[in-house]
């Protein structure tokens, strides 16, 4: 009787410490107010060294 309750137990205490899962759905909030247009050659962040012509 004594296994059966303490497995009895275990299960339950595992049960109530099951953490639920996030729900990472967008709620639909946002509001696009403007967009705009970035060239091909824009290169914001990159930089380059002239001796031996690598772009980082």
């Amino acid at each position: 009787m004594r296994p059966a309750l303490t497995a009895l137990s275990a299960a339950v205490a595992l049960a109530l410490s099951a953490a639920p899962t996030a729900v990472a759905q967008d709620p639909g909030r946002w509001l696009l107010t403007g967009a705009s247009s970035v060239p091909n050659s824009y290169g914001q962040g990159l930089t380059s060294d002239p001796d031996e012509a690598n772009l980082y």
